[in-house]
């Protein structure tokens, strides 16, 4: 799904890095000096999504995220969304629904 998901971006010219996992997003995110959104899957091993956003917005406290999962809402727990800046896209989606979605993330 990462893989995909990188592909579908990149052919509508986003420039994409990508982390296996929170611990790894964390260490990119600090590698670059500009990042405009964080697209996370809500399940990731070791660190999740939340704990690796949570970190990063200790560094940069208005970056944009999105939450991907297979999940419902429902299913997530209930202080996880919707926080300031925060959205999700339920899998499976479609290139034109990520696109979307990430273009609303980034406009919010």
């Amino acid at each position: 799904v990462r893989a995909l998901a990188k592909e579908m971006l990149e052919r509508a010219g986003y420039s994409v890095l990508i982390a296996r996992n929170g611990h790894e997003a964390i260490s990119v995110f600090r590698s670059f000096d500009s990042i405009d959104l964080l697209l996370f899957d809500v399940i990731m091993p070791g660190l999740g999504g939340h704990g690796a956003m949570t970190e990063i917005r200790k560094i940069q406290p208005d970056i944009p995220v999105l939450f991907s999962s297979g999940y419902s809402k429902d299913a997530i727990h209930t202080d996880f969304v919707p926080h300031k800046g925060v959205m999700l896209i339920q899998k499976p989606y479609s290139s034109d629904q990520l696109l979307h979605a990430v273009r609303r993330a980034l406009d919010s």
